[in-house]
């Protein structure tokens, strides 16, 4: 799990590009990894934006940890996710759309049946993939 925007001085934008940056660089990292065996890696991500809670959590071997409805969000969107894509929801799609510092290259998820998709404990929900992105100089 990766969070940004969590320190004081940062915003929600700012927050937004860093993560979506990192998975875009985390991606292109993915593609030159190979197993033992020879065999290519995928992964998933899955991108929310939003409040949570973090607290750490235990005495004996603590732990930080993110609560809220943004935390199940993203994993929703991981898993929901195809390999080697970045799904975000809405909100995320509205913070990048806003970058000034960066223009990131986004679309709709459509499927066969039609614009969103069902996320579990949610129902149908508009979602967006980011492929792509470039500092705006």
């Amino acid at each position: 799990m990766v969070a940004g925007g969590m320190a004081e001085d940062c915003n929600s934008i700012e927050g937004a590009e860093k993560v979506a940056a990192f998975a875009l660089s985390a991606l292109e990292q993915v593609k030159t990894m190979r197993t033992k065996n020879g065999s290519s890696l995928q992964i998933r991500v899955g991108l929310a934006s939003g409040p949570v809670v973090a607290e750490v959590v235990g005495t004996a071997m603590p732990r930080y940890y993110f609560f809220g409805d943004n935390v199940n969000m993203a994993s929703r969107m991981e898993s929901s996710s195809e390999p080697m894509r970045i799904q975000c929801t809405d909100v995320t799609y509205c913070l990048l759309s806003n970058s000034e510092s960066y223009n990131f290259k986004m679309c709709q998820r459509k499927r066969k049946s039609g614009l969103g998709i069902h996320i579990k404990g949610k129902g149908r929900m508009q979602t967006y993939w980011i492929n792509s992105f470039e500092r705006v100089s």
